[in-house]
Order: C-alpha cells, then structure tokens, then sequence
C-alpha cells in the first residue's frame, strides 16, 4: 500500500506542466482575488504597480486562467495596493507580495 502512494505521488509530480509547477511553489500567503476578466483586472494592477515604482513579476496560469502576481513590498507598493479602486491589503511574505488573480467562471 505505502509502494503505491508513493508512485502516485511520484507520477503526479513528474508528469505535471510547467503551470502546475507554478501553483505549487507560489507563496503560502498569497492575496487571492476573484475577478471577472483576469486580463484587464492584471494590466490595472500591474500599471499600477509600475506607477509606484516597482517592476513586478507577472506569470499566467494558462490551465486555469489565473495570473500570478509578484511584486517587493515597499511602502509605495502597498499604498498603490491600499488606494482605490483596488484596496488590497495584502499578506507579506519574506518581504514580497504576491496576488493570485483568479476567474470568477472556471475556464472551460
């Protein structure tokens, strides 16, 4: 029985996608956020985050439709984060922030 959890543990991690490996190593305090079109809600917070001075680092989840979105906490970040119209008040982890954007419909 023990031989055979691990060989399914084992082919799921193998044989996962590129995607699945984002996913799973995304920080355990992400800020999640159901949005209803993840592409214009990503551009308003990544224009956003730029206009504070930060480069953040944006990966799309192609599987699910989700984009990932990273970025240095810096006191400008978290006022533009704070602001309207997105008053996100966001978990920090080892001094980042990462905001999960995901679709409000699951992707077909």
């Amino acid at each position: 029985m023990l031989a055979t959890v691990i060989l399914i543990q084992q082919g799921g991690f193998m044989g996962g996608q590129d995607d699945d490996l984002v996913m799973r190593s995304a920080p355990e305090k992400a800020t999640i956020r159901l949005v209803d079109d993840v592409t214009a809600s990503r551009d308003e917070l990544v224009g956003l985050l730029k206009q504070a001075g930060s480069e953040p680092k944006v990966t799309v989840v192609r599987a699910t439709g989700e984009a990932v979105v990273q970025v240095v906490a810096t006191p400008q970040v978290l006022d533009a984060l704070a602001s309207d119209p997105l008053r996100i008040y966001p978990e920090i982890q080892d001094g980042k922030i990462t905001v999960v954007l995901k679709p409000t419909k699951p992707k077909k």
